[in-house]
């Protein structure tokens, strides 16, 4: 499971505009995932950096290794 905190803003293309609301549910995934024991990993940063590391845990998961953080 890979989990995505975007920190930009695409004008009218947020399901959920409100920071507030997106950190709350954002916390819920994170907390459940982890009571579950389900690997994950969040994506932050720039454009670069976000792709750079959604691209590594997408490698790492194709090649059968864990997720790392």
């Amino acid at each position: 499971m890979t989990m995505f905190w975007s920190n930009f803003y695409f004008h009218n293309q947020r399901p959920m505009p409100d920071y507030d609301q997106r950190l709350e549910y954002f916390k819920w995934w994170k907390d459940t995932l982890k009571k579950k024991g389900r690997p994950y990993v969040v994506i932050s940063g720039n454009w670069e950096q976000w792709f750079a590391k959604a691209r590594n845990a997408v490698d790492r998961l194709m090649n059968g290794l864990p997720l790392k953080e």
